[in-house]
């Protein structure tokens, strides 16, 4: 039966991958040791995944190895070999996020599969195009687009697949954009080593519980919606799940897919319901946003663990897997164990090829031996005749390919009672119990008057199957490649330019993620501003603009610095979503043809903080297109959203039409060195103080709990647009609410502050300096950023000069001490603290057991 849409099931370990295999997972998605957006699962090692490779393969299933997190420079070649050993055993498509990566990967084995992660954020069309373009053949699309959208991106012919999450847990924030475990514990997500800090509970006003756990999905109801609006693959989330886990959801997702080609009306079995809230669940599930914002049915305020059920998961657990021990030779016949070891040069364990097989009433596959669901339909052939060995010859039943051909090792001899009978012959031929064959057709040719032992036919069988599967192995297993890293990634990140002396150090940028109606810049020094679109159709604030401008020029002339100028971004938000880039049409329209009334060209925008690639490349493509933006020379930036770590993926970011990128604040200096060496550092922003933005959120706790009018009565701070959220420690994170877009963005409880690194960031020759304003008074904004510029223009280093500066703006920096600071990542640490996940992945393996 052909499938119209894929079922990817998840695996943390070689139990749960076989789990999802025999159960009915027409893919199944794992990790290695290292590299994995899930570093507390058990994930594969080398011989593992060759394993588990052979094993799919044999049942000619795929499988797609996540090598999902951000990865720094230094870690590049080592990803790369890790990826070199899964290609050469056949490994079917690589899951990334990392831009530089997956150049790389492009690069060195351009046949290769790539599927981007939902890591990296694709919300629109315009982000699946450019994804396409750099070699992805499949999008993993963001957890928060509706029905609506994910139609209107298939619609629009990208020449992608695209991937939806079918069920399991949700990310409150937008996968790839939350730093809430990183900046709170150390533990970064987008190096696979969340905390799930969301999970705790908080406090906004009176209102307190877990504010930020989302329930687990489920699309049960509704598959036939998501196949309808060009879904072609539906995952199952839960690598970090015990494989009853896998084994029952892949079991009960199977059972309703199946009926999708055949147009089978259906409505859910309540039965298969409990099925899945009894293996795990978080209260009662939940659709997602997929027709709509879900708010308050999102979360399970009282307990974020309420619906796990773990009696009943063992109970399930012991009706739909095969017993531990279910070993080779235990509820098999002596056939069976001697197909297991025709068997083994296909990767076939033992257990799970002979063990026990047991099934639910509702039919699920045992993970402990084979399900029909996983069997291979084969034609076979067997000549038995005079003067001849014994031939049999099996080829698959619908592509006829691979063919194998045996021999019995002696001609057949005259039966002297009952010769053999085709019926005979079929009966013990069918016996492919233990195997992921079976035939669905067997052709006998037998001469008259020949007998032949049932061992002799047993040993036929064995060796065609054996050699079968084999073959199609084989035919998954490539050529190593022999491009050397060092060639490869030398080639792809060669010098930028030529290095120049310095001579006033790095500019200064300031964004204000906040315009309020008595914005000021009064005192304000920096030699960019970034501010949100809406400001620039402000009077009063393009004014204020105007005003600072010739502030700025007269310190400039009164100071000499010779081609100074200040610059004016549009700032646009990481996030978007339908209808954003006529929005945007209109906007640039407004600003850049006179229709906005500006009073002045000094207040007209001279380039785009992009929030995301997606909107980076559509901003490229408009400076090309449009008449009234050619010639004005506008510049192209785009914000930390792009989670750049290495310089390959700098260089992917430039490529595209960055002149200037923020650098991931997950970096310590010497990585960012790494980036700025060769005269890269002319391309990087780095933020040096701020509130950092932790998470981007479709979910608003404030209008979950009170909803939104109610809560901007009682808790907004008098804007409408500002609250707090209190964790069990008392730390107070800023919310800031986007009304517009109704989009909620969580920032630090502490701020970042970084004045005595500034000279390691000169020597580094970055380009830019970031302040990120957010809830501070005018006054304090001007003193911040008079600390940080004359910071930036100092020519010494940070230890000849940091402690005096700070001595003179001791105002600032004594407000600032108040507020609670960090300095995130930015120092060094030593090697073996840098990141939780290298101590995850290096510690002692558990022990597993079904």
């Amino acid at each position: 039966m052909t499938r119209t849409i894929e079922l990817a099931a998840p695996a943390g370990g070689l139990p749960a991958f076989y789990a999802a295999i025999d159960n009915g997972a027409d893919a199944v998605y794992l990790g290695g040791l290292r590299f994995s957006a899930r570093a507390g699962a058990a994930n594969f090692s080398d011989d593992e995944l060759k394993t588990a490779l052979d094993y799919a393969h044999t049942r000619e299933r795929s499988v797609y190895l996540a090598v999902n997190t951000l990865l720094f420079h230094t870690e590049l070649e080592r990803a790369l070999e890790w990826v070199y050993g899964a290609y050469e055993n056949g490994v079917d498509a690589l899951i990334t996020q990392d831009a530089g990566f997956s150049a790389l990967v492009r690069r060195a084995m351009p046949d290769l599969p790539l599927h981007a992660s939902t890591q990296a954020g694709a919300c629109d069309a315009e982000a699946v195009r450019e994804f396409v373009r750099a070699g992805f053949s499949r999008v993993i699309l963001a957890r928060e687009l509706t029905l609506e959208e994910i139609a209107a991106i298939d619609a629009a012919g990208t020449g992608a697949e695209l991937e939806v999450f079918a069920h399991g847990a949700l990310c409150v924030s937008y996968s790839g954009q939350c730093l809430m475990s990183s900046m709170i514990g150390g533990r970064s997500a987008n190096r696979g080593a969340c905390a799930q800090p969301c999970r705790l509970p908080y406090s906004v006003g009176r209102k307190s519980g877990y504010l930020m756990s989302p329930r687990d999905l489920c699309t049960l109801p509704f598959l036939d919606r998501l196949a309808a609006v060009g879904v072609r693959a539906l995952k199952i989330e839960g690598r970090m799940k015990s494989p009853e886990y896998v084994a029952t959801v892949t079991s009960v997702y199977r059972s309703y897919l199946d009926r999708l080609p055949r147009h089978e009306p259906y409505t859910v079995d309540p039965r298969d319901e409990a099925r899945l809230a009894a293996v795990f669940g978080r209260g009662a599930f939940t659709r997602g946003y997929y027709f709509e914002k879900p708010f308050s049915a999102l979360i399970n305020f009282e307990n974020p663990d309420g619906g796990q059920n773990r009696r009943a998961a063992q109970e399930m657990a012991a009706a739909a897997v095969a017993p531990s021990g279910a070993g080779a030779g235990q509820g098999a016949d002596a056939g069976a164990s001697a197909e297991a070891g025709a068997k083994a040069g296909a990767g076939a364990r033992p257990e799970v090829v002979t063990g026990a097989r047991s099934e639910t009433d509702e039919g699920a596959g045992s993970h402990g031996g084979s399900d029909s669901r996983c069997c291979v339909p084969l034609i076979g052939r067997l000549v038995v005749c005079e003067g001849r060995l014994p031939e049999f010859t099996v080829r698959r039943a619908e592509s006829g390919e691979p063919r194998v051909t045996v021999r019995g090792a002696a001609p057949p001899e005259r039966a002297l009672r009952l010769p053999l009978t085709g019926e005979t012959a079929r009966r013990q031929l069918n016996r492919t119990g233990g195997t992921p064959f079976r035939f669905a057709r067997l052709d006998v040719q037998i001469g008259e008057g020949f007998a032949l032992s049932a061992s002799a036919l047993n040993a036929l069988r064995r060796d065609a199957l054996a050699g079968f599967a084999q073959g199609l192995v084989q035919k998954k297993r490539r050529a190593a490649p022999d491009a050397g890293f060092s060639d490869l990634c030398g080639a792809m990140f060669t010098k930028a330019r030529d290095e120049a002396p310095i001579e006033r150090g790095p500019s200064v940028s300031a964004y204000f993620r906040r315009v309020e109606a008595d914005f000021s810049l009064e005192g304000v020094l920096a030699d960019r501003l970034y501010l949100p679109v809406r400001a620039f159709f402000s009077p009063g604030v393009r004014k204020e603009i105007l005003r600072w401008r010739t502030a700025m020029e007269r310190r400039s002339a009164a100071e000499r610095r010779t081609g100074a100028r200040t610059e004016l971004f549009t700032a646009l938000p990481w996030v978007t979503r339908a209808g954003f880039y006529e929005a945007l049409e209109r906007d640039m329209d407004a600003l850049f043809s006179g229709a906005g009334g500006l009073e002045s060209s000094a207040a007209v925008p001279d380039g785009f903080l992009a929030g995301n690639i997606g909107t980076l490349v559509y901003l490229v493509s408009a400076l090309e297109r449009r008449e009234d933006l050619r010639g004005r020379g506008l510049r192209l930036c785009l914000d930390a959203c792009a989670n750049v770590t290495n310089g390959l993926s700098l260089r992917a970011m430039t490529d595209a039409g960055a002149s200037c990128v923020a650098l991931s604040p997950e970096m310590d200096v010497r990585e960012v060195r790494r980036i700025a060496e060769g005269g890269w550092g002319a391309f990087c922003e780095a933020a040096v103080y701020g509130r950092q933005l932790l998470m981007q959120s479709e979910y608003c706790p404030v209008g979950a709990a009170f909803g939104c009018a109610e809560g901007q009565r009682r808790f907004s701070r008098g804007d409408g647009q500002v609250f707090w959220m209190k964790d069990r420690k008392a730390e107070s994170f800023l919310l800031l609410c986007d009304h517009e877009a109704c989009r909620c963005a969580v920032y630090n409880a502490k701020t970042l502050f970084l004045p005595r690194d500034v000279g390691m960031l000169r020597e580094a020759r970055l380009a830019s300096l970031r302040l990120d304003f957010t809830d501070e008074p005018p006054e304090d904004a001007a003193r911040v950023s008079a600390l940080f510029y004359e910071l930036a223009a100092q020519k010494g280093t940070a230890a000849q000069n940091a402690g005096a500066i700070l001595e003179k703006h001791a105002c600032a920096s004594e407000w600032i001490l108040a507020r609670g600071i960090t300095r995130g990542y930015f120092a060094p640490k030593k090697e073996s603290d840098q990141w939780k996940i290298t101590r995850e992945a290096e510690r002692p393996r558990p022990r597993q057991r079904l």
